[in-house]
């Protein structure tokens, strides 16, 4: 090989590394384009850093959790935003903050919020006559995929969270016959003819009750029921006091196994002070099933009979529910019937100790039986929050109302406000109707002055220097000087001199415009090995 050779040769190397990494660095760009693009009009992550909508997605700052979803960005541009859908979308007191719910209510609605369900109104119903004919309130159901989702574990994990070593006296009740605990089983022997009943007690947290912890992995779990204790602690502290709500709607699930072929009855009951009682039940005699609801005692409604075998010495998988004013019967893992109860809906405020909701199962002529594979879950409980009691949501077009799942710890179309304040030229907050002052609005999320400031509270009160942070509805952060009275609380929000103070004016904001609608939200999944194994799962 002569010198012109080498010489070409070196040359074709060089120019051919020179290819290679060319031909990387556009693949690389290519990639980085092609990403950024997919992130901007296809498919994009999002964290998920609180329990608002806990039990579709996982978030909690006290445990270190923040849930990824993937949304897709292209779905509200081919069609509309459909009810049930989780949708992210542009927070409408800050919009420069995305949020992510769930939808519904849809243009033109009229919402209703009770009893842990929510009702569509009908055209002609206004908020005087709410009450007076239960027939013109329409619950929303869900779809059977987007309700298997929502159903929130109460037993066993209670007792996993609360290190609870026994079942019976601690979360079931159990009457008549000799009853004991084998394992994850409970055996009961009762003589012939004999009534045995084993009712869900769970004293310590109120029984059939919506537990801001519950349905969560175990760890979390009790990291957030930590947390839940020492805030109602602290309330009690002050003199306040945190309300529970008995939760109506309810699914109870067991296979049996009985030595003799039983009548049994299970029932889900509402009860409470000036409240005539409702009694929800299943009730299975020689074979044959009947779903039934009573008032005051007396039955007001019944199924046709259906098969529903329970024969000796084989075990059966037998479950019932109350939900979405449905009675719903289970029978080997299938359903094998439904009884449309909303003439006995509740309407009521259902406030603990006021009311109380409870399940209970009970056999008669069951011999020796044993139960396993036992579980109560609680329907997801939507609660009205601040909206008054006979309050009508009348939905606007083009717009959309959206509710987290875990209500009690979701800020949603409930509670979404608006303050508005006054800016002065040297830099005080002023109250907006005082003369040259230029107003402003931001999201109203007060928290006690005493308090850590929370990334989203706001306003954010420094008294030590009389000066309070002030965020408004596009992003821009102020701090401007301003007094906060001694009465400050989130509650009564006074700034000013004294005998000279204001409260800021406020409007509800609680709908989201359709141009403000983002995406839907796909797949999410935990990289949080520490609770378990990572879950990636459809959300629905």
């Amino acid at each position: 090989m002569d010198a012109q050779d080498v010489g070409a040769k070196a040359a074709g190397s060089v120019y051919g590394r020179h290819r290679r990494v060319r031909a990387n660095l556009e693949a690389f760009s290519m990639a980085v384009l092609m990403a950024v693009l997919l992130k901007y009009f296809a498919v994009e992550a999002y964290q998920i850093p609180t329990s608002s909508m806990q039990p579709t997605m996982m978030g909690s700052p006290t445990a270190g959790v923040m849930e990824r979803v993937l949304v897709d960005k292209i779905a509200y541009e081919i069609r509309e935003p459909a009810r049930f859908d989780v949708a992210v979308f542009r927070y409408p007191v800050r919009h420069r903050q995305n949020y992510v719910k769930r939808i519904l209510g849809m243009p033109g609605d009229r919402l209703h919020i009770a009893g842990g369900n929510v009702y569509v109104a009908a055209p002609d119903v206004d908020r005087a006559r709410l009450f007076a004919d239960l027939t013109r309130l329409t619950p929303l159901r869900r779809p059977p995929k987007v309700q298997a989702e929502l159903w929130r574990e109460l037993y066993p994990l209670r007792r996993e969270v609360t290190g609870a070593t026994t079942a019976l006296n601690t979360f079931f009740s159990p009457q008549g016959g000799q009853w004991r605990e084998e394992g994850e089983s409970l055996r009961v022997s009762a003589a012939k003819g004999s009534l045995v009943r084993l009712s869900y007690y769970d004293a310590a947290h109120q029984g059939l009750s919506n537990q801001i912890w519950d349905g969560y992995p175990v760890e979390m779990g009790r990291k957030l029921k930590e947390e839940d204790d020492g805030l109602r602690r602290q309330a009690l502290g002050r003199g306040q006091f945190m309300p529970l709500e008995a939760v109506q709607d309810a699914r109870i699930s067991f296979t049996l196994l009985p030595s003799q072929s039983p009548q049994l009855d299970v029932e889900i009951t509402v009860s409470g002070k000036d409240r005539k009682p409702l009694r929800f039940a299943l009730e299975v005699r020689e074979g044959k099933g009947t779903l039934k609801g009573y008032l005051a005692g007396k039955q007001e409604l019944a199924s046709a009979p259906f098969e529903f075998a329970l024969p000796a010495g084989r075990a059966t998988e037998v479950a019932f529910a109350h939900v979405d004013d449905l009675l719903v019967a289970w029978h080997e893992g299938t359903m094998v019937a439904e009884l449309e109860c909303g003439v006995l809906k509740t309407l009521e405020d259902m406030t603990i100790p006021n009311t109380r909701a409870d399940a209970a199962i009970t056999l008669r002529d069951a011999g020796d039986a044993v139960f396993t594979d036992l579980r109560v879950e609680a329907d997801q409980h939507w609660t009205r929050g601040s909206l008054e009691r006979n309050h009508l949501i009348e939905v606007p077009a083009g717009h959309y109302f959206m509710m987290g799942d875990n209500t009690l710890a979701s800020a949603d179309s409930r509670e979404w406000t608006e303050i508005t304040v006054g800016v002065t030229d040297d830099g005080r907050m002023v109250d907006p109707r005082t003369p040259g002052a230029r107003a402003i609005s931001g999201n109203k999320r007060p928290v006690p002055a005493e308090n850590p400031p929370d990334v989203d509270e706001n306003p954010i009160p420094i008294r030590s220097r009389e000066r309070v942070v002030f965020e408004d509805e596009i992003g821009e952060i102020r701090v401007l000087r301003a007094k906060t009275s001694g009465a400050y609380s989130p509650q009564n929000m006074l700034f000013g001199e004294p005998g000279q103070e204001w409260h800021p004016p406020e409007r509800r904001l609680p709908f989201v415009r359709r141009e403000h609608m983002l995406g839907r939200a796909l797949v999410g999944f935990w990289p949080i090995p520490p609770f378990g194994p990572n879950r990636a799962h459809v959300i629905r």
